[in-house]
């Protein structure tokens, strides 16, 4: 698992980010790297896009659920 310094370099946002902050980081990148936005890629770029979609769920996830983020 990731340590929540790699999390917040994930969405790029600083370690004092509110919610919305990383909520928007995360939408912005997701734009980016979402699967429906690069079918017109080879299959390794797609893949290696879809595992950054993984890292930017889990540290959006992550980030804004207190539950998980102890």
């Amino acid at each position: 698992m990731e340590r929540d310094h790699d999390l917040y370099a994930t969405l790029n946002v600083s370690r004092t980010a509110s919610k919305q902050e990383i909520k928007a980081a995360y939408l912005d990148a997701a734009k980016l790297s979402h699967p429906d936005k690069l079918a017109h890629l080879d299959s390794t770029r797609r893949e290696a896009a879809a595992e950054n979609l993984k890292r930017l769920n889990h540290a959006h996830e992550t980030l804004t659920d207190p539950a998980k983020s102890t």
